[in-house]
């Protein structure tokens, strides 16, 4: 009867045991998954706002002022270096692009 009992008992810990280890492990996984999507996200937040800002800057530059000195030529190449790392490309790169070509003084009139 005893031996009945402590067997019940050591059984009931082990389920105890592994009903607890799987709940904690999903919620493990469910936190995780949790943030690999949140972290996702923001990458494609940061990478569109990197895409805004340098495209907004070859408007800029190529369309209204036609030129564009070095110091905001690197401050560009600060951008796109992150923007290409993460994949940006396109209206991106071709804006990046466009910069750098431009003059570096301002037209003589």
């Amino acid at each position: 009867m005893r031996d009945v009992i402590l067997n019940n008992a050591v059984s009931a810990l082990c389920g105890g045991f592994v009903t607890v280890i799987t709940l904690a492990l999903s919620g493990a996984f469910r936190h995780f998954k949790s943030e690999k999507a949140e972290q996702k996200s923001m990458r494609e937040a940061m990478l569109a706002l990197l895409h805004d800002r340098i495209y907004q800057a070859g408007h800029y530059y190529c369309e209204q002022q036609k030129w564009c000195s070095l110091e905001d030529k690197r401050n560009i190449e600060y951008l796109y270096k992150p923007y290409a790392a993460m994949g940006g490309n396109g209206t991106g790169e071709q804006a990046y692009k466009a910069i750098q070509a431009l003059p570096t003084e301002p037209p003589e009139n």
